[in-house]
């Protein structure tokens, strides 16, 4: 079972995989108290990776990272 949280004070999105034998003993107020009293490690957090290619780059920030020129050159 997949259930997802969200923190508003932190604002992000966390996705926790349940196993099912311990949602069935387990009352589903005190699930949500485990989870959010839990560390959970990083790959489970959702967050979105810059975009990749150029031309979305360029919608979002006037100029592509990956292109500016080092110091001194231009």
């Amino acid at each position: 079972m997949l259930i997802i949280i969200y923190n508003s004070v932190k604002n992000e999105t966390l996705f926790v995989k349940i196993n099912l034998k311990l949602q069935l003993f387990v009352q589903k107020k005190k699930i949500s108290r485990i989870l959010y009293l839990s560390s959970f490690p990083r790959y489970l957090r959702a967050v979105r990776p810059p975009p990749q290619n150029s031309a979305e780059a360029k919608k979002l920030d006037g100029s592509p990272a990956a292109c500016k020129r080092p110091i001194g050159e231009g």
